[in-house]
């Protein structure tokens, strides 16, 4: 799907291999169905009511909204801001979903996302098991905290523990491209050829050369 021009058609297009609620798989495509969703429901593009209904109310002004080659909004990576204001996103969920005395979103639906669905998820990076919700994964449920993450791309992550109204942002060195919409460029012909690794190796080295 990354390689996609329209990642909304490539997300339609995939069929279903099992039942709901048999096996927890995660799958960028399910979270990028959301984006047609959130239209179809609201009218609005999802990069929108994001926007109005929660970032700019919270402070988050400095922020980019990627959107794929077709104008769709990505719904399941992909927005660029500061370790401050990613804490912000954090810090409205440890709230409850309220922020200086408005209830920016309902607290059932904050207690709802942070109530365990799966667990015993295998990690190769840490050493307990992994829990998820909605779009949050569980990094700790023990007697010592509760400990929900939004995890993303480049080793980004946001830890909320709820009970101890901690929160702790980590970013990683990152040069985004230049725009909102992803655009492939020199770079678009790879798309026809290799595997998703070769083209995945590619791409990688081109941004480091861009970097530099």
């Amino acid at each position: 799907m990354f390689f996609s021009a329209d990642h909304l058609a490539y997300a339609r297009s995939v069929g279903v291999e099992k039942e709901a609620g048999v096996v927890f798989e995660y799958n960028n495509v399910n979270s990028m169905l959301l984006s047609d969703i959130l239209r179809q429901v609201t009218g609005v593009a999802a990069d929108r009511l994001l926007r109005d209904r929660i970032l700019s109310r919270i402070g988050i002004d400095n922020v980019t909204l990627w959107q794929d080659s077709a104008g769709n909004p990505l719904t399941y990576c992909c927005i660029d801001t500061t370790a401050r204001q990613y804490s912000r996103f954090g810090l409205l969920f440890a709230s409850n979903g309220n922020w200086d005395g408005e209830q920016i979103i309902s607290k059932d639906y904050v207690d709802q996302t942070f109530t365990k669905v799966w667990q015993g998820i295998k990690s190769e990076s840490i050493a307990q098991d992994r829990g998820y919700a909605l779009h949050w994964w569980i990094s700790r449920d023990d007697d010592r905290s509760i400990i929900f993450n939004a995890s993303g791309k480049f080793g980004q992550y946001i830890f909320v523990d709820r009970t101890n109204d901690i929160i702790f942002t980590r970013i990683t060195k990152y040069h985004p491209p230049e725009g909102s919409r992803q655009d492939w460029g020199a770079l678009n012909y790879i798309n026809w050829i290799g595997s998703i690794d070769f083209r995945l190796h590619v791409s990688g080295v081109f941004r480091v050369f861009r970097a530099l």
